[in-house]
């Protein structure tokens, strides 16, 4: 007997793949990638899944749309959630500084 996922079931299992493979590759190359995102408010659900699924990732909080991670992003990180078509909603930024960051070294555990 064979058993076949859902299209749904691949891709939870896809999701879970990635959050493994991110927290394997925790080797920080001091960028910091900064997502910003602009969701509507008629919107809501999609904002409330973005941000929850950013907090399971492992993201800081910065402010309210602006979402903090200090490691490598694989390739296929935003295809999760390609249903959502989220387009030019999310912006991604790549930065060496971000200015009195004290309180993300502390939360990713950096000196």
């Amino acid at each position: 007997m064979a058993y076949v996922l859902s299209e749904k079931g691949k891709k939870f299992a896809d999701n879970i793949k990635l959050k493994f493979e991110m927290a394997k590759a925790r080797s920080w190359d001091g960028q910091w990638r900064v997502l910003i995102f602009d969701i509507p408010e008629k919107v809501r659900g999609r904002r409330d899944f973005l941000r929850k699924e950013l907090q399971e990732f492992g993201f800081f909080q910065l402010q309210k749309s602006v979402w903090v991670y200090p490691y490598h992003l694989p390739k296929d990180f935003f295809d999760l959630w390609e249903g959502f078509t989220f387009g030019k909603e999310l912006i991604l930024i790549e930065s060496g500084r971000i200015e009195n960051d004290h309180e993300l070294r502390s939360y990713f555990g950096f000196r």
